[in-house]
């Protein structure tokens, strides 16, 4: 993997971030219009278009020095464990399984607080944030009970 360096344009990244996220959230709302054995089919699919999209994020994030970027790694994971535990079920006939699961995802997936982190806010929102006691801690993710991962 290749690290990137350097300051990004936080208006950028955000557009880049943003367009990301709506374009992961119409291939799940494509995949949820199907019916079950159209669902099934490409639930596959669907599952590789996250984890891509997901590691563009993270790479994206990475450029521009994002301090959240190791919650963000974090709270990836347990989207992509998720996933990829249920993948198998899905692919052998539980769609109603693959539909709850990408439901919750679509509803992660569309969640503002994902899309925003200190080193894309803009320099005087950064110099605010710093004034304040908990400016330094990033916000916690909470997920779904049917997104967390079981060990």
């Amino acid at each position: 993997m290749r690290f990137l360096t350097g300051k990004a344009n936080p208006p950028a990244t955000h557009a880049a971030l943003r367009h990301l996220r709506k374009t992961l959230c119409g291939h799940i709302k494509q995949i949820l219009a199907e019916d079950d054995t159209g669902f099934v089919q490409r639930f596959p699919h669907l599952v590789a278009q996250i984890e891509a999209g997901l590691r563009h994020e993270e790479t994206i994030l990475e450029r521009c020095a994002d301090p959240c970027l190791r919650e963000r790694r974090q709270d990836n994971a347990t989207v992509l464990c998720a996933l990829h535990r249920a993948a198998p079920l899905v692919e052998l006939g539980d769609a109603r399984l693959g539909r709850q699961l990408t439901a919750a995802l679509d509803d992660v997936m569309s969640s503002h607080r994902l899309m925003t982190g200190p080193a894309l806010l803009p320099l005087p929102v950064q110099a605010r944030a710093r004034g304040r006691a908990n400016a330094a801690r990033p916000a916690q993710m909470t997920w779904p009970r049917r997104l967390r991962c079981l060990h």
